[in-house]
């Protein structure tokens, strides 16, 4: 199982940043359409359309593995429906944000097996940062620089090496110190 944490892990990013983009394009295109789920709770077109592109892509890739979305649940609800590999994904989390324009949301995805999460992603396009988590490998984290370079880190850096990448352009919405 410790062999396909990375393939999937590899496979959530790419899809993540897909719908990623995807959302982002509709927001600079101004073509978002908001409407209140049964709750009250905000959602909007932006929603849809990348749980569409997640879904898709899974379905595509992995016909055999199982889908919880937030916006779709697909008659789940019992312990006995997460037997095998599922992914659970949050096509965009933070709407009120993504809605109102502000940059904190993003987009996330992870894969578990009978129940244990093996990989996860989440993915802030506005912010330029990716996080993933991958069982027994760590946690790491990439995220755009001032040349549009990204570069690959350790979720936890040191007060050194924080200082020498803000000294070479790169930014973050937030420093990991140690």
């Amino acid at each position: 199982m410790k062999d396909k944490a990375l393939e999937w892990a590899i496979f959530a990013e790419k899809i993540v940043r897909l719908a990623g983009k995807k959302i982002t394009k509709l927001q600079t295109q101004s073509l978002i359409e908001v409407t209140y789920k049964n709750a009250g709770e905000l959602v909007t077109s932006a929603d849809f359309a990348s749980d569409q592109i997640i879904r898709e892509a899974i379905t595509s890739a992995y016909p055999e593995h199982g889908i919880l979305s937030e916006e779709n649940t697909d008659g789940y609800g019992t312990k006995d429906n997460f037997e095998g590999p599922h992914w659970i994904i949050d096509p965009l989390d933070g709407t009120v944000n993504y809605a109102h324009r502000l940059p904190h949301f993003a987009v996330s995805a992870a894969i578990a097996v009978d129940g244990m999460v093996w990989a996860g992603v989440v993915y802030a396009p506005d912010l330029g940062v990716t996080y993933v988590g991958i069982r027994g490998k760590g946690a790491f984290w990439t995220f755009r620089c001032s040349d549009n370079r990204y570069l690959l880190c350790g979720i936890r850096t040191t007060r050194r090496t924080y200082r020498k990448l803000s000294s070479m352009g790169c930014r973050s919405s937030r420093s990991h110190r140690s």
